[in-house]
């Protein structure tokens, strides 16, 4: 009998690099603006941190001088026209999905995109059809780290907390699992990987340096 019976998954950093696409969609505001655009470095530092953290790295301070609203409509509209232009599921994912189908658990994807974006995004990778549940950043009143997003995606999939893995490359999707009673797992290959150290306190938590590594986590 599998250990979990449901195993969650962050978006952004941890099944897909999205941070080149993302890139994109900030240089072409910038460019527009007549202001530089972003190093490789800047964009994958300020990607988990959202449109107005990547734009405000090259702006700095003079974003004040803009609408910062009108600036990052312009950012969705660009990136939701290009949102799979460059973005690709990270080494591994395709196996890890696998595998779980293989021993029918249930999977699903917890992250704070907004729900039209995650769908465009999923619905552009074959790999990711079936998911028994997305919660987007507008599915819920509260945002991972709070355990909210995580709670509901485990009553949808009608799991149980104990009986639930969450993986992602952030100490915040780390927190929301361990905060609703799951196992966390923090992916190393991501954005924000690294170790938890004693950030995160009590729960189960693990650490994985490749995706492929979850399949041991799973299978424990």
């Amino acid at each position: 009998m599998n250990k979990y019976s449901t195993v969650l998954f962050d978006l952004d950093g941890t099944v897909a690099d999205t941070a080149p696409d993302l890139k994109r969609a900030a240089d072409h505001v910038l460019s527009g603006l007549g202001r530089r655009t972003l190093s490789e470095e800047e964009a994958y530092r300020t990607a988990p941190l959202g449109m107005t953290a990547m734009l405000k790295a090259s702006l700095g301070d003079d974003i004040g001088r803009y609408d910062v609203e009108e600036l990052k409509t312009g950012f969705l509209r660009y990136y939701r026209q290009n949102i799979h232009a460059a973005t690709r599921l990270y080494p591994g994912i395709r196996e890890v999905l696998s595998a779980i189908r293989e021993s029918q658990l249930l999977w699903g994807i917890v992250t704070n995109k907004p729900m039209f974006l995650t769908e465009e995004l999923v619905a552009s990778f074959p790999e990711l059809s079936g998911p028994a549940v997305i919660i987007a950043g507008d599915s819920v009143v509260r945002h991972k780290p709070d355990p909210e997003p995580v709670l509901r995606a485990i009553e949808l999939t009608g799991s149980a907390p104990g009986a639930t893995l969450m993986v992602g490359d952030s100490l915040s999707d780390v927190k929301s699992a361990v905060s609703a009673g799951a196992a966390g797992v923090l992916a190393l290959w991501g954005y924000g990987g690294y170790g938890t150290g004693s950030v995160v306190k009590g729960g189960r938590i693990y650490e994985a340096e490749t995706p492929l590594d979850l399949l041991s986590l799973i299978w424990q």
